[in-house]
């Protein structure tokens, strides 16, 4: 590139519209996707693997935390 086209007349003759930010809250509402069209996901093994895994992994701290509070309530009467 030459110094010519580094020049910033250059860049603010060919950018001369200025950017303009609209708020979310104010731009117009945009039409929502209907997700009943959209059918089932087809997952493979190792998500349905990975799903059950974190299933179990939720039900266990769920189980060690009410352990947890049972233990601290009998400890506090």
């Amino acid at each position: 590139m030459t110094q010519q086209n580094l020049n910033s007349v250059d860049f603010v003759e060919t950018h001369a519209e200025p950017f303009v930010v609209i708020h979310p809250l104010d731009d117009t509402p945009e039409q929502k996707r209907n997700g009943s069209d959209l059918g089932l996901i087809k997952m493979g093994k190792g998500v349905k693997l990975v799903l059950c895994v974190l299933r179990i992994y939720l039900f266990l701290v769920i189980g060690l935390a009410g352990y947890r509070l049972v233990e601290v309530m009998i400890m506090h009467r």
